[in-house]
């Protein structure tokens, strides 16, 4: 099962412990935890209309359970109400989405539903405590979508050169945001990150790179034409996960910036 560990300076999906170091804990803020367990079928989940999490599996192997994921929330909720919606389609006529919805003290639920077909489920929930993420804080970018892909573009040429000033000046954001919440980065951890892109491969930026505005231009999202993240770099020792970047953006003081 894919275990969702925050790093440092990116959003990484691994198989195993990564050589970054433990894991921060995501319960130190107001949080929903949305539960998805599926079979042949595919989904994503949405806060305030922002894609932040995907998920696919056909048939389990023979003698394992479905995959479930245990998604937070919390880094992408504002003060005041909130719209999660998980939504999704099976592949097959046996697919199906269970979901449901908890706020850290497990109970009350706050949703719960199937999805056989294609559906949703949703909730709205007012959360109080967060701090000002930049994404909600930042100028809006009205001006031409294509800025954000060449940013995308140059942090991927950015990777691909070991440029790790580039990389981390373009994490700035994301960075910011979380010192709000779990202190400074440990330079340690910083080092790790920059070790594990000096000898993983980066993939090729994919074809189709779509860029979409949220929270009236504050926010963009870049992604594939299947949801991914354009920027992917395998983990060596498993290919299939590793780290994942590039798809969410603020401009601040005319630069673009890596938002989470």
């Amino acid at each position: 099962m894919i275990r969702k560990l925050v790093f440092a300076l990116a959003l990484v999906l691994v198989a195993a412990p990564p050589p970054f170091g433990p894991a921060v804990r995501t319960q130190d803020l107001p949080n929903v935890t949305v539960n998805i367990s599926y079979h042949k079928a595919a989904g994503r989940v949405m806060v305030n209309g922002v894609p932040m999490h995907r998920f696919a599996a056909g048939a389990a192997a023979e003698g394992s359970s479905d995959p479930s994921d245990f998604v937070d929330t919390g880094q992408w909720m504002r003060n005041g109400d909130n719209e999660i919606v998980v939504e999704g389609h099976a592949a097959a006529a046996d697919g199906f989405i269970e979901v449901t919805m908890v706020t850290d003290v497990v109970l009350p639920r706050l949703a719960e539903g199937r999805v056989e077909g294609e559906g949703a489920v949703a909730a709205t929930v007012p959360i109080a405590g967060l701090p000002e993420w930049e994404f909600l804080t930042s100028a809006p970018w009205t001006g031409d979508p294509a800025d954000v892909l060449g940013a995308v573009a140059a942090l991927h040429a950015a990777i691909a050169a070991k440029d790790f000033a580039t990389y981390d000046a373009a994490g700035k954001a994301m960075e910011d945001d979380r010192s709000q919440v779990w202190g400074p980065i440990p330079e340690e951890m910083r080092t790790q990150m920059h070790d594990f892109l000096a000898t993983a491969e980066l993939r090729t930026l994919p074809e189709g790179l779509a860029a979409t505005s949220h929270y009236d231009g504050r926010l963009w999202v870049v992604s594939t034409p299947d949801g991914s993240p354009p920027i992917f770099v395998p983990d060596p020792a498993d290919p299939s996960h590793g780290l994942e970047t590039g798809q969410y953006w603020i401009c601040s003081d005319g630069r673009w910036l890596v938002a989470r």
